[in-house]
């Protein structure tokens, strides 16, 4: 039996509770399997970690302690949590791969660079959670499979102006929704969660305009008709606000619209509710400007 630091965020190694010798944990099969759901993300925690890989929520806990003390090294707070003691009170306690994290990846064929220091934690935490949102509820649902489309660009060509090339890179790479053989495809996702979020995002519906009347996501993506791209805002009144702007910028094509989806999603150290740990992402339907909802996993209008 182990004998467990008072902070929760401890590093300091387990100790047994007769003798207080120090517990060897190596790293095991089922410690990979927790590792490997880090390739796509880089925060997860013990809830969502749980609902991913069907296990115990107190026994993931257990788990990512164990992962994080030193000379094991697999995992470690995320920086913010790190360095900040009144932060771990927020949410839940967020980890990342540690040095032997990578280490491990590597050795199973993940080939993954070390993270950089994130200067948007909140933006890529909020990223992470709603895709790993979207897989608890694909692994609940078998007929539906998930594929990251990382043999397709993330950055799309727009229009020249004043003579200098322009881009759109969306915050995560293309997605494959495949169900009985039919697919649906997420071009991008975009978590609007800083300053002037609306004018960005009204900057990105133009973006998307072009790109569709282009023919760009054709020509670079050949995704037929049934391709999405994903909006998240932080409140429900921005989110419907969002909407209406998408109507303005594409009053002249107003078909446009059933490309883009919308949805809230509470953000960390903003909002009062905690994020949910289960599949509703995709269980769950997406609001769309002028159109019926939409429906990820294949429900009522999914086609649409």
């Amino acid at each position: 039996m182990e004998q467990r630091s008072r902070s929760r965020a401890s590093t300091e190694p387990i100790r047994h509770y007769t003798d207080g010798h120090i517990v060897d944990h190596g790293i095991g099969n089922a410690d990979i399997e927790i590792l490997r759901e880090f390739r796509y993300r880089r925060y997860h925690s013990a809830p969502y970690l749980a609902a991913l890989l069907g296990r115990h929520p107190v026994a993931m806990s257990r788990a990512l302690r164990r992962l994080k003390v030193k000379g094991v090294d697999g995992l470690q707070l995320c920086e913010l949590q790190r360095t900040n003691v009144k932060d771990r009170t927020m949410g839940f306690l967020y980890y990342e791969l540690g040095s032997e994290g990578y280490n491990v990846l590597n050795e199973e064929g993940i080939k993954m660079p070390e993270h950089k220091e994130d200067k948007q934690f909140a933006h890529t935490l909020c990223l992470d959670q709603v895709m790993a949102s979207i897989e608890i509820g694909i692994r609940q649902q078998t007929e539906v499979t998930i594929t990251y489309r990382e043999d397709l660009p993330r950055s799309l060509p727009l229009s020249p102006r004043d003579g200098k090339r322009r881009w759109m890179t969306s915050d995560h790479m293309p997605v494959t929704l495949t169900r009985n053989g039919k697919p649906r495809h997420i071009v991008g996702i975009e978590i609007e969660t800083g300053a002037n979020r609306l004018a960005k995002a009204v900057t990105k519906f133009k973006n998307i305009r072009e790109l569709i009347k282009s023919g760009t996501i054709e020509k670079y993506y050949g995704f037929g008709k049934q391709y999405f791209w994903l909006f998240v805002f932080r409140t429900e009144a921005t989110k419907e606000s969002a909407m209406a702007e998408l109507a303005i910028v594409m009053k002249d094509d107003p078909e446009l619209c059933r490309h883009i989806l919308f949805k809230r999603h509470p953000i960390y150290g903003k909002s009062h509710d905690k994020p949910q740990p289960t599949g509703h992402m995709f269980t769950e339907s997406w609001t769309r400007a002028g159109f019926p909802p939409l429906y990820l996993n294949g429900g009522e209008g999914a086609r649409q």
